[in-house]
C-alpha cells in the first residue's frame, strides 16, 4: 500500500486544485482581496498574468449590468453559503459570464476565508435559449399544421357532400329519362 508523504501531499492537493474542473478562488472574509485562484478561474476570470492576486478584490467579480433571469455575485449572496446557480460573475475586461457558484466560507491561518467555486455555464445557457426558442417556433408550426389539415378534413368533406349531391341531381334526370 502506497502511503503519501506530507510533502507528497502537498503537491497532490495543489496538483488537485489547480487541475480541477471548477474555477475555484479564496478571498478574506474583511478587506475581500483574493488570496488564491486556481489555473481554471484565472482563465475564466481572464486574470492577466503580471497581476498580483492580492490587488484582485471580490469586488472585481460583480457585474456592472445583470440581465433579469440572471442574480448578480454580490455582497448579499456572499453571505449565504451554498451553490447557486445561474449567477452573473464579471470578468477582469468587464464582460460577464453565467456561473453556477459553490461559496464556502472557510479559516485559514486563523483568518476568515471566502472560497467560491464556479463553472462556466454561459455556453449551456445560451443553448438553452436558443432550444426553447426553436421549441416555440416547432410548436406554432405544428399548431399551424393541425389548423391546415383541419381545413382540408373540413373541404374533403364538403367536396363529397358536392359530388354526392351533384350525383343525385344527375341521377334523377337521367333515370326519367331511360
Amino acid at each position: 500500500m502506497y502511503k503519501l508523504t506530507e510533502d507528497h501531499r502537498l503537491k497532490l492537493y495543489n496538483m488537485l486544485s489547480d487541475e480541477a474542473i471548477f474555477g475555484i478562488m479564496v478571498f478574506t472574509s474583511d478587506d475581500h482581496h483574493c488570496l488564491y485562484a486556481n489555473h481554471l478561474a484565472r482563465e475564466l476570470i481572464e486574470i492577466p498574468s503580471q497581476l498580483q492576486l492580492e490587488n484582485l478584490s471580490i469586488q472585481d467579480l460583480y457585474p456592472k449590468k445583470v440581465r433579469p433571469e440572471y442574480r448578480a455575485l454580490s455582497n448579499n449572496l456572499l453571505e449565504n453559503e451554498g451553490f447557486f446557480q445561474d449567477v452573473a460573475v464579471s470578468k477582469q475586461n468587464s464582460t460577464t459570464f453565467i456561473a453556477n457558484l459553490g461559496i464556502r466560507k472557510i479559516h485559514f491561518d486563523e483568518v476568515s476565508c471566502i472560497s467560491l467555486m464556479f463553472q462556466d455555464i454561459t455556453i449551456q445557457k445560451k443553448l438553452q435559449r436558443d432550444i426553447t426558442t426553436k421549441q416555440i417556433e416547432i410548436k406554432a408550426t405544428f399548431e399551424e399544421l393541425i389548423k391546415q389539415n383541419n381545413q382540408l378534413k373540413e373541404l374533403d368533406l364538403a367536396k363529397n357532400r358536392f359530388i354526392a349531391l351533384t350525383t343525385h341531381e344527375l341521377r334523377t334526370p337521367l333515370s326519367a329519362m331511360v
